[in-house]
């Protein structure tokens, strides 16, 4: 699963760590003096691999021992990562229990990751006290406290309810400056993935009609660390420079739509990203479908393009979503330090390569008629 990829991604300063106040290693480790990876604390309590229906793979996990009191499934990476890192706490037990509460409410663990961190920023500045909390002492690394907010968050329970709608919300309930404490776009807490540790991960969270998210633009994170999705490489080509933000954009542009046909098709993100996957070859054998790549291109922009669209008619302005500003410069401190990355730039370069302008991201009209849904051009 992808738990295994916690304390490489923490190394190489993908993970968020306090908030987004703090990342790498020896941030981490000056933060929380007694961390040990989080894989192998898990790992310790694993009682057998399980997987989703005929899948296999078997990237799940059951954990069951008395230690942690019964039997419960392994958190992934978002998990640790929302009630570990960002909230400075290493207790490995509470992090499981956090996982199994969002389970059972239904309740995505990213965001409610991020807004129990939020809330402890806001609480260690002061802006929210014990009064507010419900005499809950909101400390990071305070594991008690996490489970026991995470608890009320998801019952609606006294502050609970402040903060069950996510951070954006909460904070403009709070006010006193709480704002400066969310990290979103267009109000979704991000995946925790640094965009600028991966330009396409923050592509992704600003132009993709889903905002913030970690699976958005997985395809083009993968090309960038080395990988190859999929054996089409007519579609990628060779490496691209960091600054190379012509040539990236027609990468993501390529990844993007091939993304869609995958998820459209109903494939699991774990394998059509391997190398040996023929995705198009097996859509053809199970439709008898003459399906080829250049149809495959077009039909992923369609499905892209009336995500937009969808957007727009309900009046969500793309040009919305933004980068907070602490993520949109360049980071002072880890692995990337001083490196920039202009997310202005790469958003009007895809843009301008799905054929949408690139100041709104409003599609060309011209192009919705090539792609045989030009009845909707009335909706941008």
């Amino acid at each position: 699963g992808t738990q295994g990829a916690t304390h490489a991604f923490i190394t190489t300063g993908a993970t968020p760590i306090k908030n987004w106040g703090l990342i790498g290693m020896d941030a981490l480790s000056d933060a929380m003096p007694a961390y040990e990876p989080y894989e192998s604390k898990i790992n310790k309590y694993k009682a057998k691999k399980s997987t989703c229906a005929t899948c296999p793979i078997g990237c799940k996990g059951t954990l069951e021992s008395d230690e942690i009191g019964g039997e419960y499934g392994r958190p992934e990476y978002e998990t640790i990562a929302g009630f570990g890192p960002m909230c400075l706490n290493d207790d490995i037990i509470s992090i499981i229990r956090a996982n199994d509460i969002c389970n059972r409410y239904g309740i995505d663990t990213i965001s409610a990751g991020s807004t129990i961190a939020f809330a402890i920023d806001c609480y260690e500045r002061g802006i929210i006290t014990e009064r507010d909390t419900d005499g809950i002492e909101l400390t990071w690394g305070n594991s008690p406290a996490i489970i026991a907010m995470l608890k009320k968050m998801v019952r609606r329970e006294g502050f609970g309810d402040i903060l069950a709608d996510g951070a954006k919300r909460a904070a403009e309930k709070i006010g006193h400056g709480a704002e400066e404490c969310v990290v979103d776009v267009g109000g979704q807490e991000l995946g925790f993935h640094d965009p600028r540790q991966s330009p396409a991960r923050g592509t992704g969270y600003i132009c993709d009609p889903t905002p913030g998210r970690h699976t958005a633009f997985l395809a083009g994170r993968l090309f960038e660390s080395g990988g190859l999705p999929g054996p089409y490489t007519e579609l990628w080509g060779t490496e691209v420079e960091l600054h190379d933000y012509a040539r990236k954009n027609l990468i993501y542009n390529a990844l993007t739509k091939y993304e869609q046909v995958a998820a459209s098709a109903g494939i699991c993100k774990f394998i059509f990203w391997q190398e040996t996957w023929p995705l198009i070859d097996f859509i053809a054998a199970a439709t008898g479908w003459d399906f080829s790549i250049g149809e495959m291109l077009v039909t992923g922009e369609r499905i892209q393009t009336m995500r937009q669209l969808f957007n727009i008619r309900e009046g969500i302005e793309p040009k919305q979503f933004q980068l907070p500003q602490k993520l949109d410069k360049p980071a002072t401190t880890g692995p990337y330090k001083g490196i920039s990355v202009d997310f202005d730039v790469l958003r009007k370069q895809y843009y301008k390569a799905m054929g949408w302008d690139p100041e709104t991201g409003c599609p060309v009209k011209s192009r919705l008629k090539e792609l045989g849904i030009g009845d909707l051009i009335n909706r941008c």
